[in-house]
C-alpha cells in the first residue's frame, strides 16, 4: 500500500506555528483538524487498470456494478500525538500499511503480525465508498520517512498511470446538443440550494425534468464525525441526495465539496449523463485528488461524461431553451483573466477560474446567477446586474470584490436575493475567511440586509438541516423560502 499526504494539509499551516504544549493547549479548538491521506493498493490499481484505465470500451465487466472504488481516503486528527509525524512528511506518496482495530477487518494474517509503535504510527480511519459509505478504524504506519517516489511528483504519477490528458474531450457543440435532448425546452419552476457546508448542490427542477448542479458535500465535517468530534453534518442534504433523480448532472469542477456527495446518492446516478470540465489543463501543472480521476475514468467508461475543454477565456458553452417562457439557461465556462487579484489571493486555484457556473436569463437580462467557485473576474466582463434577481455567490467571495464584475448596481431592489454558502463562522468559529464581511457588506448595500441568506448560518446559528428553495414564475418573479 502507498499512501499521499493530501492537499488539504495546505489550509492549516497555522498548525506548524504551534510550539509548544501551552501553545496547543490554548488553541485546542483551532488545533482539531483533519489531514487526508489518499491511498493506492495494488487491488485498486489491478481494479481500476483493468476495468477503465485506458480501455474505454462499449463492453463492460458485469461485476463492476457490484464495486466501485471511487472513493477511498485515511483521515486522522491533528493532535499532539499525530503533529510530529506529520510535520515530517511532503506532499508526496509514502509506504504504508494499514492495521484495523477490529482483527478480523484485517486484510490478511500478515497485515496484523508486524508490530507498530506510537511513535511511527497514526490512530487513522479509512473511509471508502462502494455502494455505500463504510468506514474502519486502526493504525495507519508510515513504514519510512522517505517518499516512496522520490523523484516523481504526486500529481506526475497520476498523469502518468491515470492519464487524464487522454481523456476524450466534447465539443461545445455536442454539449449543447446533448443537454438539450435531456432538458427538452423545460420551463424553469424551481431551484433548491442544499446546506451540504462548505461547497455546492443547486438542483434545478423544471416540469418534468431535473438538473444537478454540483453534488457536493463538505468532507472536513463529515470526516469529524466519523473521528468523534463532531455530530453528524447536514443530514437533509445527505438524504435529499439519495432521492434525488436527476436528469443530468453537471459538475462545476473536480473539488471534492463539489462532486463528494455521489457517495450518498442511488448508484443509478452514475447511469447519467454527467457534464464537467476537463481535469487537467494542458502545460499546467495542478493538485488534485485521485478520487477525481477514479470517478471521471469510471463515467467515460460507461460513456456518460462529457469533458469540457479548459480554453482559458471565459466563454458560452451551451444554451438551452425553455420553452415559450422567456427564459433561457447558459452554462459558462470562466477564464484565466490574469488579474493579481485572482492568482494572489488564497484559494482561488485554476480549478476555480476555469470552472463551469449558470446563468438564467429572462427576456435577455440577466435574472440568476449560480456561481460555484468562478470569481467574478474570471466570468464574463458583459454582465448587466441590473435585473440579476437570485446570486448564488462564489464560494470564494470573501477573496473578491463584487465590482470586479459591473459597475452596475441593482438599486436595492427588495424582490433580489444573494445566497452565501461558504464555511465562514461569525461568532467564536473555526475560522473567518479574509474580507468576508467586507464583501457581506457589499452585498448588503446591493441586495438589502435583510436578502443576503446564507445556507449554513440561519441568524447566525448553523442549521444543518437548511434547504433554500427558490420558485419561479413566468414572468421573471421568484419567492424564496426557507425550509428547515
Amino acid at each position: 500500500m502507498i499512501v499521499r499526504l493530501e492537499t488539504s494539509l495546505s489550509v492549516d499551516e497555522e498548525i506548524r506555528e504551534l510550539n509548544n504544549e501551552e501553545d496547543i493547549e490554548k488553541k485546542h479548538d483551532k488545533y482539531n483538524r483533519i489531514v487526508e491521506f489518499s491511498v493506492l493498493t495494488k487491488e485498486i490499481y489491478d481494479y481500476d487498470r483493468e476495468t477503465i484505465l485506458n480501455e474505454f470500451t462499449d463492453q463492460i465487466p458485469e461485476w463492476t456494478g457490484d464495486y466501485h472504488p471511487f472513493f477511498v481516503s485515511f483521515f486522522v486528527e491533528v493532535n499532539e500525538n499525530s503533529k510530529h509525524i506529520i510535520d515530517s512528511l511532503e506532499y508526496q506518496w509514502y509506504k504504508a500499511r494499514f492495521i484495523p482495530n477490529n482483527p478480523r477487518e484485517a486484510i490478511n494474517n500478515e497485515l496484523i503480525q508486524d508490530v507498530t509503535t506510537e511513535e511511527s504510527s497514526l490512530d487513522a480511519m479509512l473511509f471508502f465508498s462502494a455502494n455505500s459509505v463504510k468506514n474502519r478504524y486502526g493504525k495507519l504506519q508510515i513504514l519510512s520517512d522517505e517518499p516512496f517516489f522520490r523523484k516523481v511528483k504526486p500529481n506526475r504519477f497520476v498523469l502518468n498511470h491515470y492519464k487524464p490528458d487522454h481523456f476524450p474531450v466534447a465539443s461545445d457543440g455536442a454539449v449543447g446538443g446533448t443537454l438539450n435532448g435531456i432538458w427538452n425546452d423545460d420551463a424553469i419552476k424551481k431551484v433548491d440550494l442544499y446546506n451540504i457546508g462548505h461547497g455546492n448542490a443547486d438542483y434545478i427542477k423544471g416540469k418534468k425534468k431535473r438538473l444537478l448542479f454540483d453534488i457536493g458535500y463538505d468532507r472536513n465535517n463529515l470526516y469529524r464525525y466519523y473521528l468523534g468530534i463532531g455530530s453528524y453534518p447536514y443530514p437533509k442534504a445527505r438524504r435529499a441526495i439519495n432521492r434525488m433523480k436527476p436528469s443530468a448532472v453537471i459538475v462545476s469542477h473536480w473539488d471534492t465539496d463539489h462532486f463528494m456527495g455521489y457517495i450518498f446518492a442511488n448508484p443509478r446516478i452514475l447511469d447519467l449523463q454527467w457534464v464537467a470540465p476537463t481535469l487537467v489543463h494542458p502545460g499546467k501543472d495542478m493538485k488534485f485528488s485521485i478520487s477525481a480521476f477514479r470517478l471521471a475514468a469510471f463515467l467515460i467508461h460507461k460513456g456518460n461524461l462529457l469533458l469540457v475543454n479548459r480554453t482559458g477565456i471565459q466563454h458560452n458553452v451551451a444554451t438551452l431553451s425553455c420553452g415559450g417562457s422567456n427564459y433561457l439557461i447558459q452554462l459558462k465556462m470562466g477564464g484565466d483573466s490574469g488579474l493579481p487579484q485572482d492568482i494572489s489571493k488564497p484559494g482561488i486555484t485554476l480549478r476555480n477560474r476555469e470552472g463551469l457556473y449558470l446563468e438564467f436569463f429572462y427576456k435577455n437580462k440577466l435574472h440568476t446567477l449560480l456561481g460555484a467557485d468562478v470569481p467574478y473576474n474570471s466570468m464574463e466582463r458583459t454582465i448587466d446586474l441590473s435585473q440579476l434577481m437570485l446570486m448564488h455567490v462564489p464560494h470564494h467571495c470573501s477573496n473578491m470584490r463584487l465590482m470586479q464584475l459591473t459597475g452596475r448596481t441593482l438599486r436595492n431592489k427588495k424582490d433580489a436575493y444573494a445566497i452565501i454558502c461558504t464555511s465562514v463562522k461569525d461568532d467564536g468559529g473555526v475560522k473567518i475567511y479574509e474580507d468576508y464581511f467586507a464583501h457581506r457588506n457589499e452585498l448588503d448595500r446591493m441586495f438589502g440586509h435583510d436578502n443576503v441568506w446564507h445556507t449554513l448560518f440561519p441568524k447566525h446559528n448553523i442549521n444543518r438541516n437548511r434547504l433554500i428553495r427558490v420558485k419561479y414564475d413566468d414572468y421573471g418573479n421568484i419567492i424564496v423560502s426557507d425550509y428547515v
